[in-house]
């Protein structure tokens, strides 16, 4: 809106050239006009408008509980169908994109890290034999192991 008005103080060109130009219908910057002479919102969100209100606390802690995966939430569809008067698809989707990519790097972060739960207690093993020939076999067992010193 503002680039038109602009171009149109610069120039002095008609709408409709403008708008030809660029790629706007005539009737789409009216209506901009319009809802900005009356203090509106120059675009509106498509859709119904939502009226039944809602607990956004509650909600969010539903989406917690969804079974998350790496791209989708199980349940969505059905949070959906409880929350449909109250929240757009469009707008639950996002919260639940949060939640989810929230969850999911909260696991990669914790695949990084070892949390010791208990001293002392093997955290890796790598078996590996060897075959002596008519002597035998060897069986190595590397293993590491937190060690912690007690004063």
């Amino acid at each position: 809106m503002e680039i038109i008005e602009d171009i149109k103080g610069q120039t002095g060109m008609p709408d409709a050239l403008i708008c030809q130009v660029m790629k706007v219908p005539l009737s789409t910057l009216g209506r901009w006009r319009r809802r900005k002479r009356e203090n509106h919102p120059l675009l509106n969100r498509p859709g119904p408008k939502k009226a039944e209100p809602f607990d956004p606390s509650a909600l969010d802690a539903e989406i917690r509980l969804l079974g998350h995966g790496v791209k989708r939430s199980a349940g969505t569809t059905k949070l959906y169908g409880r929350y449909q008067g109250s929240l757009s698809r469009r707008d639950l989707s996002r919260m639940v994109g949060q939640v989810r990519h929230d969850s999911v790097a909260d696991h990669r972060r914790d695949l990084r890290r070892i949390d010791w739960l208990v001293p002392r207690v093997v955290w890796a093993m790598d078996v590996t034999e060897y075959d002596l020939g008519g002597a035998g076999r060897v069986h190595l067992h590397n293993t590491q192991v937190e060690m912690t010193t007690q004063n």
